[in-house]
């Protein structure tokens, strides 16, 4: 996966979203970008251009981030064409609000079902070993620290990332941590190792991060920063846990690490 190089994005519009043809341009231009398709007209429907349910939900999510504002997701599924979404935007006033910190980290709480049914039902193997990875091509000239820093705003903003299993009498409990507690980010300099040598070097430092969660410990997320050299750059292995994670979640932590890494580029918070 090669993350794009960071470029500005337009802020979020709030109640000032772009009204009648500019804001049907906006939702045209997410949809060209999720389905491929240079064409589409205010009446076409996203499921007949070639969409389906998951490219939906993040059409949504994107034209929300754009606009500022909450694109209701049944009238969005109910009636997934330009001009309705578009209308649907007209008619919101109500800005997307910030997310709010937790009041106060839970101590100690049963198992929500899908973590119970990972625990029980999985097909085998290590409990420390489930996880989704993608190791992204860092094109942007990016340090160790802000690397570093996207990372913590990953794990300020997923309350999941920060679980810790406890085991209790009637079965595993989980409590979330603080963020300083979960030790996320590694640095792994390569620039020393021969090209011939390099990708062995990598694999290696890769499956050790995947290898390394201790659930009881706590922190399901763990960031790599690879550095390469000057001549070969940097790369950034980003892992997430199943407990935390599916494929579903996995695009928008992704986006997160994105958008965190464009705005400490941009030496903003």
């Amino acid at each position: 996966w090669a993350s794009p190089a960071p470029t500005p994005e337009p802020a979020p519009q709030g109640a000032q979203a772009p009204p009648g043809e500019a804001l049907e341009g906006l939702i045209r231009g997410v949809w060209q970008a999720l389905l491929g398709v240079d064409a589409i007209g205010p009446e076409d429907h996203f499921m007949d251009l070639g969409g389906h349910s998951l490219l939906l939900t993040r059409a949504v999510s994107r034209v929300r981030d754009l606009t500022g504002r909450r694109l209701p997701l049944g009238p969005a599924f109910d009636t997934p064409t330009v001009a309705a979404w578009a209308a649907l935007l007209t008619q919101t006033q109500t800005p997307v609000p910030a997310p709010e910190p937790l009041e106060q980290t839970p101590r100690s709480l049963p198992l929500p079902p899908s973590m119970h049914r990972f625990l029980t039902e999985r097909a085998g193997g290590p409990l420390t070993h489930w996880n989704i990875a993608q190791l992204l091509d860092l094109r942007a000239p990016l340090t160790a620290a802000q690397v570093e820093g996207a990372a913590w705003a990953l794990l300020r903003r997923h309350d999941a990332l920060r679980t810790q299993l406890r085991p209790a009498p009637d079965g595993w409990h989980y409590q979330l941590l603080e963020p300083q507690d979960t030790h996320p980010f590694t640095h792994v300099s390569l620039a020393d190792v021969p090209d011939a040598d390099l990708a062995a070097q990598v694999t290696a430092a890769c499956t050790r991060a995947q290898q390394s969660f201790d659930l009881e410990r706590g922190g399901l997320l763990r960031v790599v920063f690879l550095d390469l050299g000057p001549r070969r750059g940097a790369r950034a292995l980003l892992v997430a846990h199943h407990l935390a994670a599916d494929a579903l979640s996995w695009s928008v932590l992704l986006h997160d690490f994105q958008q965190a890494l464009r705005q400490l580029l941009a030496g903003q918070e």
